[in-house]
């Protein structure tokens, strides 16, 4: 095992890129720090699909540990923390897209982009605490208005790079 660290945070996304350039590892498997209830089951459950090339990445969604967890998991599949994946998909996201709370979306839009396979599985009992658990209530809201506006960057960044139409939508829109 090999500890890597940055000087300073970096992100999610840059974190996972630089775990990835220190690995030879084919296959990755990403997981939320906070998670509650999380078994050896689950992590099986969402490596197994990867690992017997039945999918390229799986997304791993709360089901039955917290109702606001559930709801946001199965509302908004891909922006979840939880997932298996073959890491050769990583090649394929934009970095730019990937920072800050993007790194879920620009990963999801990369993988269909792609043709890689993806499959759900739900994840019985596992949930994580809101942003408002962790931060307190107002800063706990404030840093959630934050990390939408960082997905939606991500997202706009991800299918502007991809398709030069929605590019060209999207600049006129954003245009001051």
């Amino acid at each position: 095992m090999q500890v890597i660290r940055h000087e300073r945070n970096k992100g999610k996304g840059q974190a996972i890129f630089t775990g990835w350039v220190a690995t030879t590892a084919p296959f990755l498997l990403l997981l939320d720090a906070d998670l509650h209830e999380l078994t050896s089951e689950h992590i099986l459950a969402l490596m197994t699909p990867v690992l017997d090339h039945r999918a390229d990445m799986t997304l791993g969604l709360f089901w039955g540990g917290h109702l606001f967890t559930d709801l946001s998991s199965w509302g908004m599949p891909f922006l979840t923390g939880q997932r298996g994946l073959r890491s050769e998909i990583l090649k394929h996201i934009s970095h730019e897209a990937a920072a800050g709370y993007g790194f879920e979306v620009a990963l999801t839009i990369a993988a269909s982009q792609h043709g890689f396979h993806k499959q759900i599985v739900p994840l019985k009992g596992v949930w994580h605490p809101p942003s408002e658990f962790h931060r307190g209530g107002w800063n706990g809201l404030i840093w959630r208005f934050r990390m939408y506006g960082q997905i939606i960057r991500g997202l706009v960044i991800a299918t502007r790079q991809r398709h030069p139409k929605v590019n060209t939508i999207i600049s006129t829109i954003l245009k001051p």
